[in-house]
């Protein structure tokens, strides 16, 4: 026995309107579902896009240069406001502001940057609190952020980092910024790096 009756279909012409209204019930769900995954996927490569052009200004010369200077001045006991602090503070605010708007998801900003986000506010909170009297709104999305990352920290079972810790220097982060920036001015001047242990080719031929 036929479950369905085909005698009679029309598909063009006269009575067929049946048939083209079910076509396009059955349209709509799967051209809506097409165009979510085609946003879903514009939306993943935006956020892609947008954490590589984070790091590469992280990572760039200029700011590893800022950062270093950042961590001078604080380990030669300079006073007054930090020059170097403004770039730096400008792009943890930009952070704070791309995890408030849904750009950037929060724990990606926790693995990336939650150590240098939260030793920088506290170390310098004191004079960004006093600035605010100029500017109530100065850096406020960065402060949250860092409230932010020390309550995953928390999450996570890791040691609060205090106001002692964020003033101490580490010679190792010193040094490794003075090392990039090395590789850096070597890099653009064209200069090879060499190993004192490497053997000529002809020795290692032999």
């Amino acid at each position: 026995m036929p479950l369905i009756n085909t005698a009679g279909l029309t598909i063009i012409g006269d009575g067929s309107q049946w048939f083209w209204a079910m076509a396009g019930f059955f349209a709509i769900p799967i051209t809506g579902y097409a165009i979510f995954s085609q946003l879903r996927a514009q939306r993943s490569a935006n956020r892609v896009a947008a954490l590589l052009a984070l790091r590469t200004e992280w990572d760039s010369e200029r700011m590893l240069r800022q950062r270093l200077a950042l961590l001078l001045h604080g380990a030669e006991g300079k006073p007054g406001w930090p020059p170097a602090l403004d770039p730096v503070g400008n792009f943890f605010e930009h952070l704070g502001l791309l995890v408030d708007y849904g750009d950037v998801g929060v724990d990606v900003v926790w693995d990336q940057w939650r150590a240098p986000i939260q030793a920088t506010w506290l170390a310098h909170a004191r004079a960004v609190v006093e600035e605010r009297k100029n500017d109530p709104a100065l850096w406020d999305r960065w402060e949250g952020l860092a409230r932010t990352m020390a309550e995953l920290d928390r999450r996570h079972r890791l040691p609060p980092l205090d106001i002692e810790g964020a003033n101490a220097t580490p010679a190792w982060l010193v040094a490794n910024l003075i090392e990039r920036l090395r590789l850096e001015q070597e890099a653009k001047a064209g200069v090879i790096p060499t190993w004192s242990a490497a053997q000529p080719a002809e020795e290692a031929e032999a």
